[in-house]
C-alpha cells in the first residue's frame, strides 16, 4: 500500500510496474507532482525498479486539467553504474534538454526528480551547503500559495474582470463532473482571482535586479560571508547594478570575483581584471610584431578582429560570444572609387535638412536615417587608428 500523501495516481503506478515484465518497457503520464512533492516513496519504488530513460516535463497540455504533466519511460531492470536519464522541459519560456545519471537522485532530500540539478549546479550547491544557513540569520516561515490563502484566491461570484472561471471540473462533495465550464468546490460554484498585471521582472526588469542585488547584499552580510566591516563593500557590490548592460563584467575586485557569477544572466561572463589585462598586452605583443607599413595602416585596417590563435585569451572570448567569426567570410577591401562614391554619400545625408534633429518624440514619423558625427584621433597611444598618411581635410570631412 502507498505511503506519504495518497493521490489516485499511485496506485496506478504500483500496478502498471507489477504488470511490466522484466526488461518490459513502462511509461506512464502522470501530474508533475511526483517529482517533487511528499510522494518519495514512489519515487523510491521507480527508482528501484526502473531504469529510466526518459524524464519530461510538459506543463498545462489538457484543456481541462488545473495541473502540470510529465512523463516517465523506463525499462523494468536494474540501472547500470552510470546509467544517464535523458531530461527535457518543455515550455515556450523555459526550454531545457540535457542528461542525468540516475543514481544522482538518491542523493536527492525525499529522493526528488529535479530536473534542473545537473551535476556541475549540485558542486554549487555541496560548496554553498558549508556555508550558514538562511534559517540561522532569519525567521524563516511559510510563503503564500494556493493551499494556505485558498479563501483569498476563490470566490463564489465574479467580483471583476480579474477574475476566470475555474477549469477543473471535479466536485468534492458529489465526486461527480460538474456542468462544462464551472467548478464546484464543496458543492458550489466558484471563481479564480487572476493577477491583473505582469510580473516585476516582466514589468520592470531593471528594478527587478536592483532588488535582487540588494536582497543578496543582505543576506550576505548577515550569513557573514560578506564583511560587515568595510564600509567599502556596500559601494563595491553596487557597480552589479550596471550587469544587465553589459555582455562582460570584468574586475579586479575579489568581492566582484566571488559574487558576481550568481547574479550574472547565462548569457554573460565574469571575468578577472588581471587575466584580462595579460590577454590584452597579448593582443599588443601580437600586433607589435607586425611589418611598420602595415601598422601605419591604422588598427580598423589590420585588426577588425583578433588573431585566430586558440592559445590568446581574446579570440577564445570571441568564441563564446561570436560564434562563426573565424570562419566568416573576408570583406573585400574598397577601391577608391568605392571610397569616393561612399563620402559623397555620406556627405548628401548629412546636409539633409541642413541641421541637426530637434523634434521631440513623436511629433515627426519615423526618419529614414539618423546622421551622428563622431571625432578619432589619428593616433592614439602607440597605434595609429587609421592610415598614418591620411589627409586633414580627410579627416575632417
Amino acid at each position: 500500500m502507498s505511503e506519504d500523501i495518497f493521490d489516485v495516481f499511485r496506485p496506478f503506478v504500483e500496478k502498471g510496474l507489477r504488470l511490466t515484465r522484466r526488461q518490459g518497457f513502462f511509461g506512464m503520464v502522470l501530474p508533475d507532482i511526483v517529482l517533487l512533492k511528499d510522494y518519495e516513496s514512489t519515487r523510491r519504488l521507480l527508482l528501484e525498479k526502473l531504469a529510466m530513460t526518459h524524464l519530461d516535463w510538459w506543463g498545462k497540455v489538457f484543456e481541462d486539467a488545473e495541473i502540470d504533466v510529465a512523463t516517465i519511460t523506463g525499462r523494468k531492470e536494474s540501472p547500470e553504474v552510470g546509467h544517464r536519464v535523458a531530461v527535457e522541459v518543455h515550455g515556450e519560456d523555459k526550454r531545457l534538454r540535457h542528461e542525468i545519471v540516475q543514481s544522482t537522485f538518491w542523493k536527492n532530500d525525499r529522493l526528488t526528480f529535479n530536473l534542473h540539478l545537473t551535476e556541475g549546479k549540485r558542486s554549487v550547491l555541496a560548496t554553498v551547503k558549508q556555508c550558514p544557513k538562511l534559517g540561522d540569520c532569519f525567521e524563516a516561515h511559510e510563503g503564500v500559495h494556493s493551499g494556505n490563502i485558498r479563501d483569498e484566491l476563490f470566490v463564489e461570484k465574479k467580483l471583476d474582470g480579474t477574475c476566470r472561471r475555474r477549469s477543473r471540473t471535479r466536485s468534492s462533495s458529489s465526486r461527480k463532473r460538474a456542468p462544462p465550464g464551472s467548478t464546484t468546490c464543496g458543492g458550489r460554484e466558484t471563481w479564480r482571482l487572476s493577477s491583473p498585471g505582469p510580473t516585476l521582472h516582466a514589468f520592470a526588469p531593471y528594478a527587478a535586479h536592483v532588488l535582487r542585488v540588494e536582497l543578496f547584499l543582505i543576506a550576505g552580510l548577515a550569513s557573514g560571508q560578506i564583511s560587515s566591516a568595510r564600509p567599502s563593500n556596500r559601494i563595491d557590490l553596487a557597480y552589479l547594478h550596471y550587469l544587465p548592460f553589459c555582455m562582460m563584467f570584468v574586475s579586479g575586485d575579489n568581492l566582484h570575483r566571488r559574487t558576481a557569477p550568481f547574479l550574472l544572466r547565462p548569457d554573460q561572463q565574469m571575468l578577472w581584471g588581471p587575466d584580462f589585462k595579460a590577454g590584452l598586452r597579448e593582443l599588443d605583443d601580437h600586433y607589435k610584431s607586425l611589418p611598420v607599413e602595415v601598422r601605419e595602416q591604422g588598427i580598423f585596417a589590420f585588426a577588425p578582429e583578433p588573431p585566430h590563435d586558440d592559445r590568446m585569451l581574446i579570440p577564445r572570448i570571441w568564441d563564446g560570444f561570436f560564434p562563426g567569426w573565424r570562419s566568416k567570410p573576408k570583406r573585400p577591401p574598397m577601391s577608391e572609387e568605392e571610397q569616393r562614391k561612399l563620402v559623397a554619400q555620406l556627405k548628401a545625408m548629412q546636409a539633409g535638412d541642413g541641421g541637426p534633429l530637434r523634434a521631440k518624440v513623436g511629433d515627426e514619423p519615423e526618419p529614414d536615417y539618423l546622421f551622428t558625427q563622431h571625432r578619432v584621433r589619428k593616433k592614439r597611444g602607440s597605434w595609429y587608428q587609421v592610415p598614418k598618411d591620411m589627409k586633414e581635410e580627410e579627416e575632417a570631412g
